[in-house]
């Protein structure tokens, strides 16, 4: 079950339609999605976008018209001038989608996120993997904003700060790659034996 969007993109209904949720949020996602026809789709849509600018994207948790969940980041850096956020993968993939809409790339979906949440700072997201980290390409740019224009994309686009590699990282900062925990146990265990969590 899919809801085609003029803009090349798509929200598609997950496990292939079959997921099922709440009475009230399984009838109101049906009537988006166009099941009950074009008029309860118009609707359900009006009232989603009413709801969105009434409650706001940080009130919309758990809500029928919200389709993703806050994103989670692995580093956020704020001072009084600006935020950074990184992006670390140790030994995975930068997720190129998320549950109802295969698309929305993860690195796209934090540079959006970090956009709204910077209080007019100036703002950025860094990416480092174990190895290279393929950066978006324009296409994926669309495909991950399709709710934007091609400037609105375009003034986010400039934000990403691009990749670099935890070897690369290391050898500036002058870290041990080899002793790089490879887990978030082992990060874990770590920080408690130098005292920076309590055990």
């Amino acid at each position: 079950m899919r809801l085609i969007n003029a803009d090349q993109g798509y929200l598609s209904w997950p496990d292939n339609g079959s997921m099922k949720f709440g009475s009230t949020t399984q009838k109101m996602r049906e009537n988006l999605f166009g099941k009950e026809g074009p008029s309860a789709c118009f609707e359900a849509k009006e009232l989603a976008l009413a709801e969105l600018k009434r409650i706001g994207p940080k009130g919309s948790l758990r809500h029928w018209w919200a389709f993703e969940g806050f994103t989670s980041i692995d580093c956020y850096l704020e001072t009084d001038r600006m935020v950074l956020l990184i992006e670390g993968k140790r030994f995975e993939n930068v997720s190129s989608g998320v549950q109802w809409y295969p698309n929305r790339n993860q690195l796209i979906r934090n540079i959006e996120a970090v956009s709204q949440a910077c209080n007019g700072k100036n703002y950025a997201v860094l990416a480092i993997g174990e190895h290279t980290i393929e950066d978006p390409d324009n296409d994926s740019w669309i495909k991950s904003l399709p709710h934007l224009t091609d400037s609105q994309r375009h003034d986010l686009q400039v934000h990403y700060l691009g990749h670099t590699t935890w070897a690369k990282i290391c050898e500036v900062t002058g870290i041990d790659y080899s002793q790089l925990p490879e887990t978030v146990n082992d990060s874990i265990k770590e920080l408690k034996e130098f005292g920076y969590i309590q055990k």
